[in-house]
């Protein structure tokens, strides 16, 4: 007969059987994840109603600033807010404290590349020499280490509901905001202003979390700043093109029609960014990062291939039909151009949920897989001669930062992995 498994503490220090502890942790899980993706839809929605909203009310022209302020806060949020986050559970699983320096100084860098990008190309982004929009775009990193450090500190605590309330209430105050804004008629400007008092949230989400270290860590540091680097390329790739295209000296209805298509887009990747704060506290613990699919790399890459050609033929068909309904046009985007961002938004998000998976066994590879994403970002900025090449460019680097990440879990570096799980060896 086989031996019953050893008994577990729950969450609540109670001692369960070891078969209803593994279903009450999966059970957990579970609720986690369903709280998380509730919030995150809320959240999806509330950014999707601000910008709508927004463009309504100062036209799709003069709305052109505010796409590029949205690019440095998606960005912003990716790095210093994903990195935060990763830092914050790392820091609370081995008890070194939910903050630390590499917070500080991850946001201070990332604002002093913000500044000199809109102060010396102001003029080309915003169409104004005035500091305003320099200013305010120095302020969204700041902003976003509060958020990340708040989802991260709430994720490893199990404050799932607060964490839910942070995910969604960021966006849903901004797209209350700009209701406001649309019913005063408000400027570009008072967008702005809006968008940063979303980061207000957060605060509430910190209010009486302590610093204690939770579980049993897994990993030795530095996985904040890979993670900060992957989230950085994953969201070029995704948000930056309007203001490669900006600076390319494409007119502003062309920035942003392609921005707003781009916010519409990746949806998915911005519903798998609000699960991101729940897996990685599973990854950096006994429970797993995700599905289990994820512990395998040929699934992964089969996944991967299946959902891109399902959404570059989605892209192919509906084309037309989306550029109707979002700009009103079909000059600007063309069915080729949704085939192409299609398959990268899918792309991104599977590199990224894979990403996740397997940094804490591999930060070398995670590492290695996005450095290729970016020099490939890099040149297709550079070289790319308009939005379709541009597109490609970025599709490829994607493919091949996925095509590494893949090489992970189908041998012996697999081998610590049991059902989506960690067994001891992955230790």
């Amino acid at each position: 007969m086989a031996a019953e498994p050893a008994a577990d503490p729950d969450r609540r220090g109670r001692v369960t059987s070891g078969r209803q502890g593994h279903r009450d942790v999966a059970r957990g899980g579970r609720r986690a994840l369903s709280w998380s993706a509730g919030a995150s839809l809320a959240a999806g929605l509330g950014a999707l109603g601000f910008l709508t909203v927004g463009r309504f009310t100062v036209g799709l022209a003069d709305f052109a600033p505010m796409a590029h302020m949205w690019t440095v806060w998606s960005i912003a949020s990716a790095t210093v807010g994903f990195g935060a986050q990763i830092e914050t559970i790392e820091g609370l699983h081995s008890g070194r404290g939910a903050v630390s320096r590499r917070h500080l100084w991850l946001a201070l860098v990332g604002a002093s590349l913000i500044w000199c990008a809109t102060y010396f190309w102001r003029d080309a982004l915003f169409g104004s020499n005035a500091l305003f929009w320099p200013i305010v775009c120095t302020l969204v990193p700041f902003g976003s280490l509060i958020t990340g450090t708040a989802r991260g500190a709430l994720a490893a605590h199990g404050r799932q509901r607060r964490l839910a309330f942070v995910i969604a209430g960021e966006n849903v105050v901004r797209f209350a905001l700009a209701g406001f804004l649309m019913l005063i008629g408000g400027s570009v400007e008072s967008l702005a202003l809006a968008l940063l008092a979303g980061f207000g949230v957060a605060l509430a989400g910190l209010a009486d979390m302590g610093t204690k270290g939770v579980d049993e860590s897994v990993s030795t540091g530095a996985s904040g700043a890979v993670g900060a680097f992957a989230g950085l390329v994953a969201h070029v790739s995704l948000v930056l093109p309007p203001s490669v295209l900006a600076l390319q000296g494409q007119g502003p209805e062309v920035v942003s029609g392609v921005f707003l298509v781009l916010t519409y887009l990746r949806a998915p990747y911005q519903f798998l960014l609000g699960l991101s704060p729940v897996l990685t506290a599973r990854s950096f613990s006994d429970q797993g990062g995700g599905p289990s699919w994820l512990a395998n790399g040929r699934r992964v890459a089969a996944v991967a291939l299946g959902l891109m050609g399902v959404g570059a033929l989605g892209g192919l068909l509906l084309g037309d039909l989306i550029s109707t309904v979002i700009l009103g046009t079909t000059d600007i985007v063309t069915p080729t151009d949704y085939a192409i961002l299609a398959a990268l938004v899918i792309a991104v998000s599977i590199a990224i949920l894979r990403t996740i998976f397997v940094i804490p066994f591999d930060r070398g590879l995670v590492l290695r897989a996005w450095v290729t994403a970016a020099v490939a970002s890099v040149l297709a900025g550079v070289l790319a001669t308009g939005p379709t090449a541009l597109f490609a460019g970025l599709l490829v680097g994607v493919v091949l930062c996925l095509a590494q990440l893949t090489l992970w879990g189908n041998g012996s570096r697999g081998a610590g992995l049991v059902n989506g799980s960690r067994s001891p060896a992955a230790r």
